[in-house]
């Protein structure tokens, strides 16, 4: 079935509606019983044809009076919402959004209403029959001053499949920036307490997660210290459960077990439990997760989150991961604070190689002499870099180099770097037998007791799963930009003068002059004065009163006569962007209709004459 526009549509309401009204006309002036009737078939057969067409259309046609209040409802309206058109007919269509989006939404009606013909979009959350959300886009026509309609027409698309996709994109891409913030934090923050003060700000703050707490405990599992972001004050419950020994049932779970513990919703959890209480009130997930490295627990971390996202493994992947890489620095933490208490240089340097180099299990790590001699080499750096300890210890950067045909230029420059500002980051691509590996490294000096340089150490990291999230962003930009140059309407930037200030390339077959003769010229040097003057009139309304305003007119095009629907959307407040977009095909379409109708209203004027004759 070819599927009708929607002002198609509405002229078929227009036109069943002018017939009713001339049927009742005509019958009571006096139409015999077989005119009447076969006037009433037609008219039956239009409106079936009709509600067969919006039946099965996959929007929702919606027409509501001037205070919401919804007179007409399409039959779709139950497959998207559960509603059927009888549960919603003569109530406010506001009684059915979510609560966040009636104020915008009121805005957009106030401002419709005061446009007679006008038209505007807007995008909303509509409460569903079992108490969901769905995500709808609405593009209403008011048509109160047509008598026939006397209402706003709304066209109603439902698109939760895109809104759900783009938040869960958005979302996934706030947890890896939080994750590359957080292994920036593990190199940077020498201080437990620090360190898990502002990882919970940065989950917060990356808007990747909604709340996030981390709890220390010591060996006897008693708390040492407590500190969380994005429910305030609240965060004092259970904090105090904690402190007198009181832990939740989820949280000793995650202590004695290594995977993540999922909370698909938290109201549903235990009545007496401290974690339910932070999130009363709210549908969230939660996951928690226990830190842990090298056999250690130092306690656990959690976080909150909307639950659609709580059963996505990428989700539960990224959270571990990142649980895995503050469990890895707060044993680096440790490490280091023994470190500086061992006595003696000789004793520091064990404890460095042993617990920090040689068994690190995420990071390659090596260090080196003042003269560039490989001194620590961990098994990590024998997996990134293709070379066994035994290869390198005791040769020098420079031999390494040699072999992997790297010039010596690069490694002064490097060590410049180093002593000048501190540290040296490059990025490395690898092919490996598994595929492309990309790894982050840099290189920073070793300092001695008495602060003086006495090597270098080299800390690399895979991040190869960023690069590629990354790589996906930038391939969903391009996309995106590939669908805006795919776009058949032509879009203007012009200014309060009237002069054109942008152009975008969508659309040159319907341009009126080719873009060097358009851009930075102003109307008055592109058409006629008179068409230059209404056109400005048009703009300067726009900008002015700083409303979406609609107009449609004809331009020669090759000699051709193509009709235009233009749509002026303040952009500053000295420049209005305008969409124009070719509406000749619905122009001929409605003009047909209209000549069409006027044969019919002739020839029905005709049966009436004989049929008086009749009489």
């Amino acid at each position: 079935m070819k599927h009708k526009t929607k002002e198609q549509l509405l002229k078929e309401i227009e036109n069943l509606n002018k017939k009713v009204a001339d049927l009742e006309k005509a019958n009571a002036g006096g139409i015999t019983a077989g005119a009447g009737t076969h006037a009433a078939d037609i008219l039956w057969e239009g409106e079936k044809r009709f509600r067969h067409l919006v039946k099965n259309s996959n929007d929702i046609i919606v027409i509501i009076d001037k205070d919401a209040r919804e007179v007409y409802v399409s039959d779709s309206v139950e497959h998207i919402t559960g509603f059927s058109p009888d549960e919603v007919l003569n109530r406010s269509g506001f009684e059915f959004l979510h609560p966040d989006d009636v104020g915008h939404m009121e805005e957009t009606l106030s401002k419709l209403l005061k446009l007679p013909g006008g038209t505007a979009r807007d995008e909303y959350r509509h409460r569903t029959k079992d108490g969901g959300w769905v995500y709808l886009e609405a593009i209403g026509t008011n048509y109160l001053h047509e008598p026939s309609i006397n209402g706003i027409v709304l066209n109603i698309r439902n698109i939760t499949g895109r809104k759900q996709a783009e938040e869960k994109e958005k979302h996934l891409i706030a947890i890896l920036k939080a994750i590359r913030n957080v292994n920036q934090l593990i190199v940077q923050e020498k201080d437990p307490k620090t360190l898990i003060k502002k990882a919970c700000g940065n989950f917060i703050e990356t808007r990747g997660f909604e709340s996030a707490w981390i709890a220390l405990f010591d060996e006897k599992q008693k708390l040492i210290h407590f500190d969380g972001e994005g429910l305030g004050d609240k965060f004092n419950l259970l904090e105090d459960d904690l402190s007198k020994g009181n832990s939740p049932h989820c949280i000793d779970k995650s202590l004695k077990q290594d995977g993540v513990i999922l909370v698909k919703e938290i109201n549903k959890g235990c009545s007496d439990c401290p974690i339910v209480k932070l999130h009363e009130g709210k549908s969230r997930s939660v996951m928690i997760k226990s830190l842990k490295y090298e056999g250690k627990c130092y306690g656990v971390i959690s976080v909150s989150l909307p639950f659609r996202f709580v059963d996505d493994i990428e989700e539960q992947s990224l959270f571990d991961e990142v649980a895995g890489d503050i469990a890895y620095a707060l044993y680096n933490i440790e490490v280091e604070g023994k470190h500086k208490m061992a006595v003696g240089a000789l004793a520091e340097k064990t404890m460095l190689f042993d617990n920090v180099i040689n068994r690190a299990s995420k990071v390659a790590m090596a260090t080196t002499d003042l003269d560039l001699r490989i001194t620590s080499y961990n098994p990590m750096a024998e997996d990134f870099f293709g070379y066994s300890a035994s290869e390198v210890l005791g040769k020098t950067v420079m031999e390494i180099h040699l072999k992997e045909k790297v010039g010596p230029e690069r490694l002064e420059s490097a060590i410049k770097i180093v002593r000048e500002t501190g540290e040296y980051n490059y990025i490395l691509a690898q092919e490996t037998d598994t595929g492309k590996r990309v790894l982050s490294s840099r290189v920073t000096s070793l300092i001695n007791p008495a602060g003086k340089i006495a090597g270098y150490v080299l800390f690399s990291r895979d991040v190869t799963k960023l690069v590629v999230a990354e790589e996906a962003l930038r391939n969903s930009e391009n996309n995106l930009r590939a669908l805006f140059n795919s776009m058949t309407d032509a879009v203007f930037e012009i200014d309060y003068d009237g002069r054109y200030i942008n152009i975008a390339p969508t659309a040159v077959p319907f341009i009126f002059k080719p873009y060097n003769e358009i851009l930075n010229k102003t109307l008055y040097e592109i058409f006629p004065k008179p068409d230059a003057d209404n056109f400005l009139k048009f703009f300067r309304k726009c900008i002015d009163e700083n409303e979406i305003s609609t107009i449609e007119y004809p331009l020669i095009i090759k000699g051709k006569k193509i009709w235009f629907e233009g749509r002026a959307t303040p952009k500053t407040k000295n420049s209005v962007l305008f969409v124009a977009r070719d509406i000749t095909e619905r122009r001929a379409t409605e003009e047909a209709l209209q000549k069409s109708e006027n044969n019919l209203r002739a020839l029905f004027n005709a049966m009436t004459d004989i049929v008086f004759e009749m009489d």
